[in-house]
């Protein structure tokens, strides 16, 4: 038997997980579309509808994944900050890897289906209510745009490359919060939003010294936007984005491998 992963055993914590964590996962849903009727009453009443054509839902979709994503990683991991669910939780048998895995899941699967699935039935409505509001005030208002917004569907308005650059932003701020969230021990929540304030701060710094003409090597599609690159620089760029796209969320999810290994050691 493998010491690092046994589906079986995972099964079985993920089984428990789910059950001890349901109140969790409640919780979240229910304050998840709480957010998004609120968000969709005042795109309704603020912008008679208009809002709702499909670059709207664009922004309203990543941006309600984010926000919600930092609020969902405390509720999922609040269990390794609180002494007495941080013992049970050390005592369930299941491995580093196991757990690890499980949190990574919950976080990268699991959250982000419900914020789609949640996200479509209030917008999808709300939208309709929208269409009506439009045709009432105006019979020939053109619909082409009033679409709903579905992440990487075909004809949904957003580049392939610019969508894996916000999932990346995603993953490396799933990975950042469960590193924080598990390795900082006292008032990890507080101490995990002022070092998010100080990294922010330090890399604004940093990118108005770099300038924004470098800035757009950061960005795959710099290669076929601007002719003067190519040969080695060309694939140079492409190892740039990759180590900087890719490398950065991969080491802050290894990073809380390690925290999730040292609390079991601690």
């Amino acid at each position: 038997m493998s010491k690092y992963f046994v589906w079986s055993r995972f099964s079985l914590y993920a089984r428990a997980q789910l059950g001890a964590s349901m109140r969790g996962w409640s919780f979240a849903v229910v304050a998840l579309t709480l957010m998004c009727v609120v968000v969709a009453g005042f795109m309704l009443a603020a912008g008679g509808g208009s809002a709702f054509r499909q670059d709207g839902l664009t922004v309203v979709y990543y941006g309600g994944l984010l926000s919600s994503g930092y609020v969902f990683a405390h509720v999922l991991l609040s269990e390794w900050q609180r002494p007495e669910t941080l013992l049970t939780q050390l005592m369930r048998p299941a491995s580093t890897f196991e757990k690890w895995l499980w949190i990574m899941l919950s976080m990268m699967v699991l959250f982000p289906v419900v914020f789609t699935v949640v996200y479509g039935v209030v917008f999808g409505i709300a939208q309709q209510l929208a269409i009506q509001i439009k045709l009432t005030l105006d019979p020939k208002t053109e619909l082409a745009n009033y679409v709903m917004f579905w992440p990487w569907a075909q004809g949904n308005g957003m580049k392939g490359y610019a969508e894996a650059y916000l999932v990346s932003i995603y993953a490396t701020g799933a990975g950042y919060l469960t590193t924080t969230l598990i390795w900082l021990r006292r008032f990890a929540a507080m101490k995990s939003v002022l070092l998010t304030v100080a990294i922010f701060l330090s890399t604004m710094t940093l990118l108005s010294m770099i300038g924004n003409p470098n800035l757009e090597l950061l960005s795959w599609s710099s290669v076929r936007e601007h002719r003067e690159y190519h040969g080695f620089v060309s694939w140079l760029i492409y190892a740039l984005n990759a180590v900087f796209w890719l490398g950065v969320p991969a080491l802050l999810w290894v990073a809380s491998y390690v925290a999730v290994r040292d609390k079991e050691l601690a």
